[in-house]
C-alpha cells in the first residue's frame, strides 16, 4: 500500500500527539503520587476517625482530672470545718475559764476588804484610801490601781439597758411574786469638780403577776450616783405609789461577773425588801 506524501505527513503528525498525550499523563501521574508521598510523610493526612477518638480521650482525662480536683478540694474543707469546730470549742473553753477566774478574783477581792466604809482597799499593795481619792487623776495607792484605766472606767452610757429579776419572797412589790425590772439610763453628767463621780437619770420598768392573776406593768424614775473608783452607787427609785433607795456595787470585772443590788423601801436604807443580781444588757 502506497501512503502518499501529504498522508506520511498526517501519521506521523498523529502518532507524535499521542506519544506526548501519553507522556503528559505520565507525568501528571508522578506529579500527584509525590504530592501524596510527601504528605504521607508530613503527617498532614489524617485518619477521622483516629482524630475523633484522641479528642474523646483528651476530653476523658480532662474529666478525671476534674472530679480528683473536686475530692481534693472536699477533702480540705472537711478538715477545715472540723479545725473550726475544734478551734470553737477551744474559744469557748477558755472563755469559761476567764470568767471563771474573774468571778473568783472578785470573791476574793471582797473577802480580802477590811477597809472600813467609804474607803478602798489597793488592789496589789492592799492599803485603804478614801474612796474620793480613786480615778482622781492622782496615785495614791503604792501598786497604781487607784487610778488603773480599766477600772477607771465609767460603764454607765446614755442607752444603756440592764435587767434583773427579784425572786420571790421579796416586800418591794407586795402584790406579786418575782418582779423584772429593766433600767433605762436616759442621762450621764460628770461633776465638774470630781471627774470620779457620775450622776445617772433614766427610768426602771418593772412587770409581775399580781396574786389575782392579772399582770402589772409600770415604771419608776431613777436617779443615781455612782462613784467610779468604787463601782459604787446609790439610787432613788420612785413614782406616785412606790418609794425605793437602793445600793448597788457594779463588779470589777463589770464585763463577765454580774453586780448586785439591795432595794430599800422607803426614805431611809434600813426596810431591805429585796436584792437582785444585774449585769448591763448591752454594755
Amino acid at each position: 500500500m502506497l501512503i502518499n506524501h501529504h498522508e506520511s505527513k498526517d501519521y506521523i503528525s498523529f502518532n507524535m500527539t499521542a506519544v506526548l498525550s501519553l507522556d503528559i499523563m505520565k507525568v501528571h501521574m508522578c506529579f500527584v503520587l509525590l504530592n501524596l508521598a510527601i504528605a504521607f510523610v508530613k503527617g498532614d493526612y489524617c485518619d477521622c476517625k483516629l482524630s475523633v477518638g484522641q479528642q474523646q480521650s483528651s476530653y476523658s482525662s480532662f474529666s478525671e482530672r476534674l472530679d480528683s480536683e473536686e475530692e481534693l478540694l472536699d477533702s480540705l474543707e472537711k478538715r477545715f470545718k472540723r479545725l473550726q469546730d475544734n478551734n470553737a470549742f477551744t474559744l469557748q473553753r477558755l472563755g469559761s475559764s476567764k470568767s471563771t477566774t474573774e468571778s473568783l478574783a472578785e470573791t476574793v477581792y471582797k473577802l480580802a476588804d477590811t477597809c472600813r466604809e467609804g474607803h478602798l482597799r489597793c488592789l496589789e499593795s492592799g492599803e485603804c484610801i478614801h474612796a474620793l481619792l480613786g480615778c482622781d487623776g492622782i496615785l495614791d495607792c503604792l501598786d497604781g490601781s487607784d487610778e488603773d484605766p480599766f477600772s477607771c472606767i465609767n460603764p454607765w452610757k446614755p442607752g444603756i439597758v440592764t435587767e434583773c429579776i427579784v425572786p420571790v419572797g421579796q416586800t418591794c412589790f407586795p402584790d406579786g411574786g418575782d418582779v423584772r425590772l429593766i433600767g433605762h439610763i436616759k442621762k450621764v453628767v460628770d461633776s465638774k469638780w470630781f471627774p470620779q463621780v457620775a450622776k445617772l437619770q433614766g427610768e426602771i420598768q418593772y412587770f409581775f403577776n399580781k396574786t389575782d392573776g392579772t399582770q402589772k406593768t409600770d415604771a419608776v424614775n431613777l436617779y443615781a450616783t455612782y462613784f467610779t473608783a468604787s463601782g459604787k452607787f446609790y439610787t432613788k427609785w420612785g413614782n406616785d405609789e412606790y418609794d425605793f433607795k437602793v445600793e448597788a456595787e457594779t463588779a470589777y470585772y463589770y464585763g463577765s461577773t454580774r453586780s448586785y443590788a439591795r432595794i430599800y423601801n422607803g426614805a431611809n436604807h434600813k426596810n431591805l425588801c429585796g436584792g437582785c443580781y444585774f449585769m448591763p444588757g448591752n454594755a
